[in-house]
């Protein structure tokens, strides 16, 4: 459980990337983008913070 939550960010972000750019009315091409985008940044936030946590 204790490394669960920073491998959820990712995925987390992705979606609500993809959520607000269909709100938005983006296309579906772009808003995928954008979703992958967000799943790939979201994933290198959650490494960092549980190396963080690891170091601690």
């Amino acid at each position: 459980m204790k490394g669960t939550l920073p491998r959820l960010i990712g995925p987390a972000l992705g979606a609500l990337v993809l959520v607000v750019s269909a709100a938005a009315g983006w296309n579906f091409a772009t808003a995928l983008i954008a979703s992958c985008c967000g799943l790939l940044a979201g994933s290198v936030a959650g490494l960092l913070v549980s190396r963080h946590k690891d170091q601690e």
